[in-house]
């Protein structure tokens, strides 16, 4: 395997240079932006990082011995790791934002021409990997993938696991997917809610997310539920400038739960006010696109105000990961405490947010699956999308 850089001033352009010199057996690595005043005076540049294969490479045969896969395990792991084109996107979205005078649009079209490429690219990359594995653990690697795990972490998980059997050719479907369980608990964390009396102060929790991800449906599902916030004298502030919402009001009339609205950040110490003697204050935002012009700003507006004990990211898993990835990178600004993934039941590739956690290092406040808020709702265990992911019989 070769490793080649080349440099350009977007990226497709640096990816047509590639593929000039190399062909279509290339698989992209890395792409950054680099800025050089002597090379490239007044301009950013696109630097991408590529493997070639050698041709004696390309000619291996089917091959299931673990001296081999560990050798090449090895030698991919001194190679820059596809996964981390997604972290470049990621960190780059979230320390140049401000500053980032290109158009929108742009940006979009480079990251979607990105997204192509590499799923064109790495369809050789798995097949010759898993053909090294023995047909269990590549059975295990695909289903992995067809749930929505990413190709780094499933790859990652297998590898491992592969390692742990003296004999794997005879390894066992089941013992593997133990192994697997064992190493998702080690990515999703449940988020602890305290119990009653432990906080002197009153709680305020400031719920955060794009628009439509059931920011609202959470501010009530965790007044609700017993092991989260209903042990506890609980409020429900909403501040969308259009007034309460209508489900809100019901929810209140139906639960005891007092609702209080604030048109604005203007009425926000008004509404803290009147809910100055509940233990926990659950404070639902106004849904926006997270790149629409001062939503940052806005919410940065709030937290000064409200002063929240804790801030939870709401995410919905029927998003695109490329853009789930650009929504944290905004949302991270503002340091969430916790996570809640919602719409579970709208996507077939719950394996994602592996990806997400990885990223994020958060701890899971609750999975839900539907819009009722007495039973659609599940506190952050890894039980949950253990079951998500290997919903077929046990053997």
């Amino acid at each position: 395997m070769q490793i080649k850089t080349f440099i350009d001033e977007s990226l497709p352009k640096a990816l047509y240079k590639a593929k000039q010199e190399f062909g279509g057996d290339i698989i992209l690595l890395e792409s950054q932006e680099i800025r050089d005043e002597k090379k490239y005076p007044g301009k950013t540049m696109v630097k991408i990082t590529i493997s070639v294969q050698n041709s004696s490479e390309k000619d291996d045969t089917w091959l299931t011995t673990q001296e081999k896969f560990s050798q090449d395990s090895a030698a991919l792991k001194k190679a820059p790791k596809e996964g981390m084109v997604a972290n470049r996107i990621v960190q780059e979205q979230a320390t140049k934002k401000e500053q980032n005078e290109e158009p929108e649009r742009k940006i979009l079209e480079e990251l979607s021409l990105l997204r192509r490429e590499i799923a064109r690219l790495s369809v050789k990359a798995d097949e010759q990997e898993s053909s090294m594995l023995p047909r269990v653990f590549d059975d295990m690697y695909r289903h992995l993938k067809e749930k929505g795990v990413s190709d780094e972490i499933a790859r990652t998980w297998i590898r491992r696991i592969y390692k742990m059997f003296d004999n794997p050719e005879k390894a066992a479907d089941r013992d593997i997917r133990e192994n697997l369980k064992s190493m998702m608990r080690h990515i999703v964390k449940p988020y602890t809610f305290s119990q009653n009396g432990l906080h002197q102060e009153q709680q305020i929790i400031l719920l955060i997310g794009s628009t439509g991800v059931g920011k609202t449906n959470t501010a009530m599902k965790l007044a609700a539920h017993p092991n989260m916030y209903a042990q506890k004298d609980v409020g429900i502030l909403s501040l969308d400038p259009h007034g309460l919402p209508e489900a809100l009001r019901s929810f209140g009339n139906i639960s005891g739960v007092e609702i209080v609205g604030a048109k604005g950040k203007n009425e926000i110490t008004g509404g803290l006010k009147q809910l100055s003697d509940k233990e926990v204050v659950i404070v639902d935002t106004q849904g926006r696109s997270p790149f629409e012009n001062n939503h940052l700003k806005i919410l940065e507006a709030y937290i000064k105000i409200l002063k929240p004990t804790d801030i939870f990211l709401v995410l919905a898993m029927n998003t695109d990961l490329e853009d789930l990835f650009l929504a944290c990178a905004v949302y991270l600004m503002l340091k969430p405490t916790g996570v809640a993934f919602t719409k579970l039941d709208e996507t077939t590739r719950p394996g994602k947010l592996f990806s997400i956690l990885n990223k994020l290092k958060l701890p899971v406040v609750y999975f839900s699956e539907g819009r009722r808020v007495f039973i659609d709702i599940v506190p952050g265990e890894a039980e949950y999308i253990e079951k998500k992911i290997f919903d077929r019989e046990e053997k």
